[in-house]
């Protein structure tokens, strides 16, 4: 029998801004699929918050809402190691603190996992009390069978 390493998926978001619920969406989605090996959790909260969560594992996956000027659904899948991405194009979050800037901070405390993916889902509508688009929905499944197929 095959051991696999544990791997940490984070979904990101806020359920009550439109498209900025994708990553929560997308969280409990890989939940209700319960694949063996893998620890789903959220955050809906600042991006700090992910040093807690994150701590412990080295294999972590992040979800998340972002706006990069793309076309709404794109999934995006950025190696959080890797400098050559453009942390200005990608807003990440609603909170003061973004999901680059707390992979910045755990930087300088070495608290980074040793495998760092975040999938981003494009979107366009983040107004309060709005739904999640339909793009956004469609690149939500897109991440889910890409996560999937990772960790299977």
């Amino acid at each position: 029998m095959n051991e696999r390493k544990n791997i940490l998926v984070i979904g990101i978001g806020n359920e009550f801004r439109g498209d900025d619920a994708a990553g929560l969406i997308a969280a409990e989605i890989l939940r209700e699929k319960n694949i063996n090996g893998v620890t789903i959790r959220t955050n809906n909260k600042d991006g700090s918050a992910l040093l807690l969560l994150w701590e412990g594992y080295e294999d972590v996956i992040l979800i998340d809402a972002v706006s990069a000027g793309q076309t709404p659904g794109t999934v995006h899948s950025i190696d959080m190691h890797n400098t050559e991405y453009e942390e200005k194009a990608f807003r990440t979050s609603g909170h003061a603190f973004s999901v680059f800037e707390t992979v910045k901070l755990a930087g300088y405390i070495n608290k980074v996992p040793s495998r760092l993916m975040l999938y981003g889902i494009e979107g366009t509508d983040f107004e309060t009390g709005q739904s999640p688009t339909s793009a956004v929905l469609k690149g939500i499944e897109d991440v889910v069978e890409l996560i999937a197929e990772r960790v299977s």
